[in-house]
């Protein structure tokens, strides 16, 4: 038998441990259900599908039907699509889509198709216009606040933005304010004589709840003078915090 060397004969039995470690881990499978960093890419019309036990689908994106790419939230009740992007017809501009319950009705918030930029849903009451002549307006002679006009509206945001107006008699002078819930809100406007003022404001309504009932009051009243106190509300919505 040949002499063979001792450092081959190392070298060799290195080899093999190094064989055996990688064949120990050609046999071990990745973990299939985390991801714990980079991203996971899907292309070429391919779609991430993810569906609730009863076999609803909760959410998928990727390529519709119509050709277009997009996502799918759905409600895993059964009540249907909760948010479309992407799903119209091939014909119309991706927009973005809300849904109520249950399934089958239409889209009630969504952008324009047509128009970029702009609101397709819900469809929103502008303030109707009122006489510009201030002695056409609700009045009072009151020497203490009381309301001249009154309305009912859900709260549906936390502030609002309001512009009214209010006019007294020559030789007259009064105040105008917003009172909702039987508190006033915003400034007390002061009116002068034979004059005009404007109440105009952005604020919060303060404590509350989505949905609570509210009563809108303008509120009068005269501080000098025997004439009327005259006022009108212009503009009154709800707005976002900021």
């Amino acid at each position: 038998m040949p002499a063979i060397p001792n450092d081959l004969l190392d070298r060799i039995r290195r080899l093999e441990d190094a064989v055996r470690v990688l064949a120990g881990r050609a046999n071990i499978r990745p973990a299939l259900d985390e991801i714990l960093a980079g991203r996971v890419r899907i292309g070429e019309g391919g779609t991430l599908w993810v569906e609730a036990p009863s076999g609803e689908p909760v959410l998928a994106t990727g390529l519709y039907d119509a050709g277009k790419y997009g996502l799918y939230v759905g409600r895993s009740d059964g009540s249907g699509a909760a948010m479309v992007v992407g799903g119209e017809e091939a014909g119309v501009r991706q927009m973005i889509r809300l849904f109520p319950r249950p399934a089958g009705h239409e889209a009630i918030v969504m952008d324009d198709a047509n128009d970029d930029g702009w609101l397709g849903r819900p469809w929103i009451p502008l303030p109707l216009p009122v006489s510009v002549f201030g002695t056409d307006w609700p009045s009072t002679t009151g020497g203490s606040w009381g309301a001249v006009s009154r309305s009912h509206a859900p709260r549906q945001h936390s502030h609002i933005v309001v512009f009214g107006s209010a006019y007294c008699d020559a030789g007259t002078t009064g105040q105008m304010r917003l009172v909702i819930n039987g508190t006033p809100v915003g400034p007390t406007v002061s009116v002068p004589s034979g004059g005009f003022a404007n109440l105009d404001w952005r604020g919060p309504l303060g404590a509350g709840a989505w949905g609570d009932l509210l009563t809108i009051e303008v509120q009068c009243q005269r501080t000098t003078g025997g004439g009327q106190v005259y006022a009108i509300l212009r503009e009154l919505f709800g707005v976002n915090s900021s």
